[in-house]
């Protein structure tokens, strides 16, 4: 079994059924990849990142899980499906790893990963994308909140407090 580390995608065209010839040949969701995507711009890049979008959809696909897929662009910022970034520099660090010998304390972990990203592949990630994120708009909004609300028992609190050491000093 192989660390999980960067593999670049260079797609010739975009279209639809060659992406998706493309994504079912290539490991996507089982290593993390990315696609360079500087050459493009304006319509010709939406058009290239709507087809990369509905060929994933298509493969039951998920690109954030088990492990990313990255568009590498720096003509638009984001995206509401894929994670885009400015640079193959700026691309998170975890997966940039050296192929190395691995200790067998390693192996272990690398094969349980490797089994919990099958068992991911498996569920229909997309449903369930959506309802992680129904239900985590209200606990952020709980958590928000919440945090107000301590926020503002600080405050009674150190009030309370300098009020008592008033108190005290005034009765010395």
């Amino acid at each position: 079994m192989r660390i999980p580390i960067y593999e670049e995608i260079s797609p010739e065209e975009f279209e639809l059924s060659y992406l998706c010839n493309l994504f079912s040949t290539k490991k996507i969701g089982k290593v993390p990849m990315y696609i360079v995507l500087h050459q493009l711009t304006g319509e010709e890049l939406e058009t290239a990142l709507t087809n990369i979008t509905e060929a994933l959809i298509m493969l039951s696909i998920h690109p954030k899980f088990p492990y990313p897929l990255y568009i590498v662009s720096n003509s638009i910022d984001h995206h509401k499906d894929l994670s885009v970034v400015p640079s193959v520099d700026a691309l998170p660090r975890h997966f940039h790893q050296k192929a190395r010998r691995l200790k067998s304390k390693e192996l272990g972990l690398l094969s349980k990963c490797s089994i919990l990203s099958k068992k991911v592949q498996n569920l229909n990630i997309h449903q369930r994308f959506r309802q992680i994120t129904k239900s985590a708009t209200p606990q952020r909004q709980l958590f928000d909140k919440c945090k107000e609300v301590y926020f503002y028992e600080r405050i009674t609190d150190g009030i309370y407090n300098r009020k008592k050491e008033i108190e005290e000093e005034d009765k010395s």
